[in-house]
This record gives structure tokens, sequence and C-alpha cells, in this order.
């Protein structure tokens, strides 16, 4: 009998319990911006009413794909009236300018409700944060140096060689090939303080560390090795891929774009040469191209956009790039035999070219922008920020306009230079 009773009252409630098919009312007060800046916050406020009850609001910044980016605020009450109000910081320094939108989400617990407003978000600046040199101290003691008030200061000692060095500006590291125990290490550019060092499944020796390729939008390290293989390494030095060159090739030079991997080869005589195009996910060989001679030099400028290579046939310079797969010549230009290349460098949609009677930069149709003095680089290193260019030479390092090539700095020399940027 209580039983029954029990159950007709919770009946009686659930019958008696008005449904809830009205969604709450939002009423944005602010932000009212059109756009902000890195380090700004936006702030919002709105008024939240409901004809029962709220339960919870969401504030949340999405990009134009539709994907959550920044902090998220989450409110919860109990109340038919509320406002809201507070902030989110643009603190992602590597959120790119574009359209985004700021979503209000609030809910009755039965129904929800969305209110938008839209903005446009300016990316941080790029940074020159320091310039870092490396000299080898012997044969297993790196020594780290930066430049401050123009001069070189000790800030670290490693127990490393140095065979090559690429900094990973997201994680603000730097990935050094050490002795053949060591491996891949990876070492925090502000102190010299290792972060891993992962043993090499080979011989160090057996990488060709002066062809060695940085992808920064993947933070990806790829290594052309004497046995066939192109590996590929995270900016913490952990094995993410590798894939082996067929037909008894071995990789020279590698370019790599988000999707695929270009890769110069030679055969074990060094007498027939191609260039092949390899999908990055799968290592599959996507295309190949025979050539007449071995490539000097080559680099992605973007997605199946633009890579250069030097050839050593009639001083030819070709300039080309990848068209459904293919590759394609684009233009080429050529020198005088007088004028052979001795080093090249290409970075962010820049071209210097160092032959033996002066340093150039050329645009990707063959012109010439401006020629500098003659140089012996072992490196160069390209500041665009500051438009500048490091040319690193046995005795001495030289700063250059990087627009007019002429020389606004000579340092005293050091192995190698890293410019650490914030991003």
């Amino acid at each position: 009998m209580h039983r029954l009773l029990y159950i007709s009252v919770v009946l009686f409630l659930f019958s008696c319990k008005k449904e809830d098919g009205t969604p709450p009312e939002i009423v944005v007060t602010a932000p009212f911006q059109s756009s902000y800046n890195y380090g700004q916050q936006i702030q919002f406020s709105a008024n939240l009413t409901d004809e029962t009850q709220l339960e919870s609001a969401v504030v949340a910044v999405f990009n134009s794909n539709n994907q959550q980016v920044l902090a998220t605020r989450t409110f919860s009450f109990s109340s038919s009236y509320i406002e809201i109000e507070g902030s989110i910081e643009i603190d992602d320094i590597y959120l790119p300018t574009g359209d985004y939108y700021l979503q209000f989400r609030v809910s009755d617990g039965t129904n929800e409700s969305l209110a938008i407003r839209e903005f446009k978000i300016f990316e941080a600046p790029r940074e020159l944060i320091e310039v870092i040199g490396f000299n080898q101290q012997g044969s297993n003691l790196l020594e780290g140096v930066k430049l401050q008030n123009n001069q070189w200061q000790q800030s670290f000692i490693l127990p490393l060689q140095l065979v090559h060095l690429q900094p990973d500006y997201y994680a603000q590291s730097i990935l050094i090939a050490g002795n053949a125990n060591d491996g891949l290490s990876a070492v925090r550019m502000e102190d010299g303080v290792f972060i891993s060092s992962t043993p090499a499944p080979f011989g160090l020796g057996n990488i060709l560390w002066n062809d060695a390729t940085w992808h920064a939008a993947s933070r990806t390290y790829w290594l052309a090795c004497k046995d066939g293989s192109v590996r590929a390494y995270s900016g913490t030095g952990t094995s993410v891929s590798q894939f082996n060159i067929g037909g008894n090739y071995i990789p020279k030079k590698i370019a790599v774009t988000n999707s695929k991997v270009i890769v110069s080869t030679a055969n074990q005589t060094n007498t027939q040469f191609r260039i092949e195009v390899y999908q990055k996910s799968s290592g599959a060989l996507i295309h190949s191209t025979p050539l007449n001679s071995e490539i000097e030099w080559m680099n992605a400028v973007g997605e199946d956009d633009v890579w250069i290579y030097q050839s050593a046939e009639e001083y030819k310079q070709n300039v080309y790039k990848i068209s459904a797969n293919y590759v394609d010549e684009w233009t080429n230009f050529r020198f005088a035999p007088s004028s052979a290349v001795t080093h090249a460098h290409l970075q962010d949609s820049a071209l210097f070219i160092q032959h033996t009677d002066g340093l150039r930069r050329y645009t990707f149709n063959g012109n010439i922008i401006a020629v500098g003095s003659s140089y012996a680089p072992l490196q160069m290193s390209y500041d665009n920020v500051n438009n500048q260019l490091y040319v690193v030479q046995e005795n001495d390092v030289r700063i250059l306009n990087a627009q007019n090539l002429l020389e606004s700095n000579s340092l005293p020399g050091v192995d190698r230079v890293v410019l650490r940027f914030n991003k």
C-alpha cells in the first residue's frame, strides 16, 4: 500500500512539472572591439535570462575553422537572471593573424542558446631574443657563448662534439649531434641544460649532417643517412619515422614540406643522380626524375611551391616547383665559370649565394638584388626580423645588412651561430 502511494506521488510531481521549451536569452554587452593584438585581454560581459532557471554558461574563442583557441571561461548558477563578465587573455604566441569569434553558450538544463561576437586577432610579432655562438674546444667539449654588448660572453660548456645544430623555436631548445654514445641531444638554449639525449640507432658517422633539414611546422628534424635511409626525429631527439631509398641509391640532400619530402639521391659510385618526391606520411615514392649531375644544395620554400637546387654542370642554377607531385623547371639562370658557387643559403624566401667573386642576393627569377664582398663562409644565418645576415668564417663573423649586403659589424669568429627567436 505504501509503495503504491509513493509511486503515485512521484507520477503526480512529474505530471505537474511544466516542460521547458524556451531557450535562454543572451544580450551581449561586450566585447565590441573589432580587433585585438597578442597580449591583450578580451573583456566580455552579457545579461542572461530564462523563464525558469539558468544553469550554466561557457565563453570561448574559436578560429575561422571552428577550432577552439585560448582559455575557456565557465559559469554555474541557479537563477532566472544573471550578469556575467570576465576576460580571456590572448597569450598564445603562435596564434596566427586571422578572423576569430567569441562564443557564448548558455544552458537552462534543457535548452541551449548561442551568441557570438566576431573580431580579428593580430599575431605576436617575431622577435630576435639572442644570438648564440658555439666553439669546439677539443674533441668532446663544446662551448656556448652569447652575444652581449657586441662581445661573446661564455654561457655554458657541453660534453659534446659539434656536428650539426638547429633551433627548435617552439620548445626554445636546440638539437645537437653529440658523440657516438650520446646520439641526438636536445639542449635548452638559454642555459645549455640537457632536455633529452637519445642514443643513435647507428654510428653518427653514417649521418650526412651537413644535409640535415629542420621542418618547423611539424617540429621534425630530417636526416639523410649513408645506409640509404631517410630518418625523421622530433625536436627532442625522439625517432619519428623512417623510409628507405630504393634501387641501390643513397640520399644526399633533403627538402621538406608539410606533406612531401624531396630527396636528391646518387648511386653507390656517385655516377647517377635523381630527384625523388616522397609522401611524408607514408614514405611512399611519388615521382622520380633523373639528373645529369649531383645536387649541391636545395630547400623548400612552401607546400607545393618552390625549391632550389644548384647543379655543378656549367654553373647552372635552377629554380623548380612541385606541381601535381611532378618536378617542373620554373626558371633558370647561369653564371660565368669565373663566378662558381661556393656556398648558398635559402630561408624565408631570401636566396643568398656566395660566389668566388662576391656574395649576391637573388630573386627567384634570377634577378640580382644586391652584391657584397667575397667571403669564405662556413655558415650563413638570416635574421628576417632585423634584416641582417650573419656570415660565419674561420676567423670572424660578419654581420651584413641583408638587403644591400653591406657590412655593419664584425665579431671574433665562432664555429656556428644560432639565432634564437621567440617563435
